[in-house]
């Protein structure tokens, strides 16, 4: 599933405003919860797949709550790209995390090699999701683990709600 007509990265960024749901959780208490909750069952997961993790990037972090969960819970050295200024620099501050405010398909200069990268709910909103997956891969470390969660189509309530099922988010997502 996919949009025909993709925006430019610049008409794209009008939607992505300070009411853009996910930067405006990070004060709800149900929400950090979930986040929480969430990042250790990962981190539980990860340490079963890949033993001695020592570094994590987390791209599209916003806040950073879920990457501080997992640098809690995995002991290890985290970092977070978001596109977000404002989003990003509050995280950086609030969560004490190394944000870096960008976008992951931009060249951003990362010059670690990670364990494991995280990208939840991020794909879905890349121009170019082959781009960002080669350099991913690129980033990587040799056995590396690379999480990725997107919406899927095929799931129930896509034939429920039809056109109006709640992750087409359109123009934001542009692959599903």
């Amino acid at each position: 599933v996919f949009l025909r007509e993709i925006l430019d990265k610049e008409d794209l960024q009008t939607y992505y405003g300070e009411d853009y749901k996910p930067y405006k959780l990070s004060e709800n208490r149900i929400y950090k919860f979930i986040k929480r909750r969430g990042a250790i069952s990962d981190a539980r997961r990860f340490k079963k797949i890949k033993h001695n993790i020592s570094s994590i990037l987390e791209v599209g972090c916003a806040d950073g709550l879920y990457l501080s969960e997992l640098r809690k819970e995995l002991s290890a050295q985290v970092i977070g790209i978001e596109p977000d200024k404002a989003t990003s620099k509050n995280g950086s501050i609030r969560n004490d995390l190394r944000i870096i405010n960008g976008s992951i398909e931009d060249d951003i200069l990362i010059n670690d090699d990670f364990d494991i990268i995280v990208m939840n709910y991020v794909l879905e909103h890349v121009i170019d999701p082959m781009k960002v997956l080669i350099r991913m891969r690129n980033i990587l470390k040799s056995r590396g683990l690379l999480s990725i969660r997107v919406p899927n189509a095929n799931t129930f309530e896509r034939f429920v709600f039809r056109n109006n099922w709640g992750a087409y988010e359109a123009p934001r997502h542009i692959t599903i």
